[in-house]
């Protein structure tokens, strides 16, 4: 059991990391006493199968994660790794939040701590590239079943769909992340039957 004050986070599969993980991590909360939550962020390494490396890691954050947070808290849309296995905090905040047991830990987190606190309490710190074992399709499944639990306790409620609503990425490109937005498609077309002057359809024969 920890008593420390301040509590960091660090995935125990990593196979590429540093020290400076931890002390970047604790910078923010060490220099300003509003600060309640720290996020690391780095490029996903992603080693595919004939031994080549890629940036296309963080599978679940792109595909699950980061649309949520654009639909739903667009005011989180600015974390760019919301599901960063990397991440510090003080122990009175731990200690007031519910903490789900699996995967959606680190988002119900970033929710709680911005609901209760403000944006004002999150810090983002860029530690560079990371890279650890990736899992199977199968386990990763599981993973965003339960993001979308965390996500559907938490939704707002009535949930209204933002006008011009975009999905926030992010890219990294010579050492500099940089967000990217694209727009959601959200209109839907009415059933064909209701709309007026729709082509007559041919009486059936007699």
């Amino acid at each position: 059991m920890t008593e420390g004050d301040l509590l960091v986070f660090v995935d125990a599969d990593l196979t590429r990391w540093g020290p400076h993980f931890v002390t970047g991590l604790l910078g923010p909360l060490l220099a300003d006493p509003q600060v309640r939550l720290v996020k690391g962020f780095y490029e996903r390494v992603r080693t595919e199968s004939d031994g080549s490396t890629s940036t296309e890691g963080g599978r679940v954050t792109e595909l699950v994660a980061r649309p949520l947070i654009s639909l739903w808290w667009p005011e989180l849309a600015d974390v760019v790794q919301p599901l960063a296995g990397e991440w510090a905090a003080r122990r009175s905040l731990m200690e007031s939040l519910s903490i789900p047991v699996g995967y959606g830990v680190e988002m119900a987190t970033v929710m709680d701590t911005v609901a209760q606190h403000g944006l004002d309490a999150l810090a983002q710190v860029d530690l560079g590239s990371r890279a650890h074992r990736h899992q199977a399709n199968h386990d990763l499944a599981l993973m965003a079943a339960e993001l979308l639990i965390v996500a559907e306790r938490r939704r707002p409620a009535p949930f209204q769909l933002a006008a011009g609503a975009t999905l926030r990425q992010f890219a990294r490109q010579d050492g500099v992340v940089s967000p990217r937005l694209r727009p959601i498609p959200t209109h839907e077309r009415p059933p064909a039957a209701s709309v007026a002057g729709r082509r007559a359809e041919p009486e059936a024969a007699q």
